[in-house]
């Protein structure tokens, strides 16, 4: 195999990071692919409308397509969760150089510049992964359908600025969760490495559906609970080693700290989440 030389790997890595750290395909919310097929059923509809649509523009013939698979774990903050809760998420996708359409949603950028993007985003966010249990019987939580905004700025070879919005727009749960981080990226050898630090601001009605317990959902097992809102700091790591022209095996691994306000939620027993997986992506 010839050695990509790090330029390769670093715009490489750029791409792919999108794919690994998006936020409803991020390893964080990995699940079993089967396990939400509800769920499935309409990112899979979604998907397959855009696909048809896209396909059909003459700027469809620039795009790349990828497809790959990560399997991965995740800690549960949840009280009765596993401490470490593995699954496998697909993931295919469909990218040109403003418009990008996969699993985690669809975005498009209105300013693709070399060291400036700028979009709107359309996506669905898995609901609340409730262990089994009588603590959590009778909580309803649906998927929710969000839009919103994202930008990223790159600072020359020094790093980038990045960050979103996303508002949910189908009535579920009618909060918000906005995102700030700085990064580099960088090669080591033929690994291609993201290195990000962070925090999400989750509006109170977002935390609500997230860990909240309102009075009619109150009962013997857990106290009603109205969080308010919360700012979670994070520290991503990614890294990405070409195998071929094509190929790349991707890794990822994630910590955030989640706070008072979930602390003290009586359907939360930790202060933090962590994740790592492992992923072969294909492009073409």
């Amino acid at each position: 195999m010839e050695k990509a030389n790090q330029s390769d790997v670093r715009v490489r890595a750029g791409p792919l990071r999108r794919h690994i750290h998006t936020q409803y395909v991020s390893l964080r919310n990995i699940k079993p692919l089967l396990g939400d097929m509800k769920l499935q059923m309409l990112r899979s509809t979604v998907f397959f409308v855009g696909s048809l649509f896209v396909t059909a523009l003459p700027a469809a013939a620039e795009g790349t397509w990828t497809i790959g698979a990560f399997a991965g774990a995740e800690s549960d903050y949840y009280v009765g969760g596993h401490s470490a809760e593995a699954g496998i998420s697909p993931l295919i996708a469909y990218e040109t150089d403003r418009f990008r359409i996969g699993f985690d949603g669809v975005s498009y950028s209105l300013i693709a510049r070399s060291d400036l993007t700028f979009g709107v985003a359309l996506g669905v966010r898995a609901g609340p992964d409730f262990p089994d249990g009588a603590l959590f019987e009778g909580l309803d939580r649906d998927y929710a359908v969000e839009a919103g905004l994202f930008a990223r700025y790159d600072i020359g070879t020094a790093g980038y600025v990045g960050g979103g919005i996303m508002h949910d727009v189908s009535s579920e749960h009618h909060g918000f969760e906005a995102d700030l981080h700085v990064g580099t990226e960088f090669a080591l050898g033929s690994v291609g490495v993201d290195l990000s630090l962070g925090g999400k601001f989750r509006s109170a009605d977002l935390n609500q559906y997230l860990i909240g317990v309102s009075g009619s959902e109150a009962n013997a097992q857990r106290a009603a609970y109205t969080p308010g809102s919360s700012v979670t700091p994070y520290i991503e790591l990614s890294a990405s080693v070409p195998l071929s022209e094509a190929l790349t095996l991707v890794g990822a691994v994630s910590y955030e700290h989640l706070g008072e306000t979930y602390e003290d939620s009586p359907l939360v027993n930790r202060s933090n989440a962590s994740s790592l997986g492992l992923g072969l992506v294909y492009q073409f």
